[in-house]
């Protein structure tokens, strides 16, 4: 069982076989990265990164990417256009010396102001010129607030078109993206943050803008999660709110591949037999359920066999969202609502808590804090009696929506020109004996790739001709492990797996098999009986400095020799 957040803990931890002298890192250019402290380190060329894998300090490896922004830091320069429409004003500069999380002064706090609420009016800073792709773009940039919470819009206008998402600002920094789609886009013109009246941001705020970045990405697989999303108004919409406050309307906006099913007033057994006759439909889907008011409901088993129903019908994965209304016109209670998740976790359903959510974008006034203090939802957050305002809906888009830095790289400085960081090149010599085969233990995670065979690790004799390697298959979608001798596949097994996923690998290879686990489930394939002895072990990369992913953590890397 797992409780599914909007949040991943992301400390290497050190664990090297003593068969590995030492890993190195050939890198021209170096690079900044997040420790698990949240603070942004600058590292020299030719040195190991490190990033953070749940809570441990990992081996971050890299494809070579260039920030296409000329200035990431200086916003409140000529770079960068302060732009209005409308009856908005064009955002005034506070400050330039905010605290950023590289621990510098640089960010500069804005204040936006609309001036009015229809979607003409507008107070933005954008980029001042447009740059050329060959793919799709990523957009990346910390925003926060002084105090209290503001919603704003990224936006990316490319050749024919833009994309748009709404982003929760808090007082805590954080790093927002926005992904240009799944067409690939010939140029990119403008990379914005905006305020704009009639469109679910604020419509006056200061906000901190540091640490921008736009980066390429051929990644195929990014924002291609198909996602079906199920429930009650809370996810259709309701006659009070219209279209513009549902979870759908929302999620399709940044989505592309999200369908819903979902029908206002649903009750339990409603929201089951759609899904057991829209089943085979969107079999493979992420699928959502959210009965956000609790129609119908009468007790927690009965409601405990619905779920089940839903888990044994439903074949990809899906996950719960209880319900959390606890006005007048509620049927459960705040604190059954939580009785509700507790259930479900203990159940093993994939559940997304909403309580925290609702807590944290309490708006401060003293009626929010009572509700908080209380365990209620902020009275602020109500539309009307029953439903929420789209304001805290785009923060439960963001827990259904792939998360950001899965998708943009690690932090690229830039003062007055685009700059490239370099690929990270991980290796170290092997010492000991492998003649008769070797055993791989790893813990790992390739967020996003870079190619159609991304490396996890590679053992070789300094050629692709012999090799042992564990590599991501794109067109598959499947990790394979396979055994190369005199530059001949002697065989190769698979796992099937999704970027993202943790990977710990324990694996052993000689000249008759590969055999072992991943995640504990069993991974075999006979061999054709060559076998190279490898002395070069590396991570994220072959022999030929290709394979690089986007973006890999590695938080254990082992090698030992197997007996002959």
């Amino acid at each position: 069982m797992r409780l599914v957040s909007n949040f991943r803990g992301s400390r290497f931890s050190g664990a090297m076989s003593r068969i590995i002298s030492g890993l190195t890192n050939t890198n021209s250019t170096g690079g900044d990265s997040l420790n698990c402290a949240g603070s942004l380190l600058a590292y020299a060329a030719n040195t190991i990164r490190y990033g953070c894998l749940d809570d441990k300090r990992a081996i971050l490896v890299e494809a070579g990417v260039t920030n296409r922004l000329k200035s990431s830091e200086a916003l409140d320069g000529a770079d960068w256009v302060k732009t209005a429409n409308g009856a908005g004003t064009a955002p005034i500069v506070l400050s330039t010396t905010g605290a950023d999380p590289s621990g510098g002064n640089k960010a500069v706090l804005f204040q936006f102001e609309t001036g009015g609420s229809t979607n003409s009016d507008e107070s933005a800073v954008r980029n001042q010129a447009s740059f050329a792709f060959d793919g799709n773009g990523v957009g990346s940039v910390w925003l926060w607030t002084p105090s209290g919470v503001a919603i704003a819009r990224l936006r990316i206008d490319y050749d024919g078109g833009s994309i748009l998402k709404n982003v929760t600002i808090t007082t805590t920094p954080r790093r927002y993206f926005i992904f240009s789609g799944t067409t690939s886009r010939t140029s990119i013109r403008y990379f914005q943050v905006k305020l704009r009246g009639n469109s679910g941001t604020s419509t006056s705020a200061q906000i901190y803008v540091w640490g921008a970045q736009a980066e390429q990405t051929t990644d195929v697989d990014l924002e291609t999660r198909q996602v079906w999303l199920e429930g009650d108004s809370f996810v259709a919409g309701a006659s009070a709110d219209g279209i513009a406050h549902s979870l759908s309307a929302i999620v399709k906006q940044r989505l592309n591949s999200s369908t819903s099913t979902a029908v206002g007033g649903s009750t339990m057994t409603d929201i089951v037999n759609r899904v057991i006759n829209n089943a085979a439909t969107y079999s493979g889907y992420d699928l959502f359920v959210w009965d956000g008011s609790a129609n119908g409901f009468t007790d927690i088993p009965t409601l405990m066999g619905h779920l089940a129903t839903i888990d044994s019908t439903h074949t990809g994965d899906w996950y719960y969202i209880p319900p959390i209304t606890d006005s007048t016109e509620s049927v459960i209670t705040a604190e059954m609502s939580r009785e509700i998740r507790d259930a479900a976790i203990a159940a093993g359903y994939n559940v997304i808590d909403p309580w925290p959510v609702i807590w944290r974008l309490s708006d401060g006034s003293v009626t929010d804090e009572d509700a908080v203090a209380a365990g209620l939802v902020p009275p602020s957050l109500f539309l009307d009696t029953v439903h929420l305002t789209a304001y805290a809906l785009f923060e439960f888009a963001d827990i259904i929506e792939p998360q950001a830095i899965k998708y943009a790289t690690s932090y690229i400085k830039t003062m007055g020109a685009a700059q490239e960081r370099s690929s990270d090149l991980v290796s170290g010599a092997l010492i000991d004996n492998l003649t008769g085969g070797a055993r791989v233990r790893s813990l790992a995670r390739m967020e996003t790739a870079a190619g159609s065979t991304d490396v996890v690790f590679q053992l070789d004799d300094g050629s692709n001709d012999n090799r042992i390697v564990m590599y991501w298959d794109s067109s598959a979608e499947q990790y394979v492990f396979e055994l190369f001798s005199g530059g001949v596949s002697q065989g190769a097994a698979s796992y099937a797996a999704d970027l993202g996923e943790m990977l710990d690998v324990d694996m052993t290879f000689t000249s008759a098999a590969i055999s072992g686990t991943v995640n504990g489930g069993a991974v075999f394939a006979p061999l054709s009986g060559g076998y190279s002895e490898p002395d070069v072990a590396r991570i994220g990369c072959d022999a030929a400095d290709g394979g690089v992913p986007a973006r890999m953590l590695c938080s254990k890397f082992l090698v030992d020799g197997v007996p002959v």
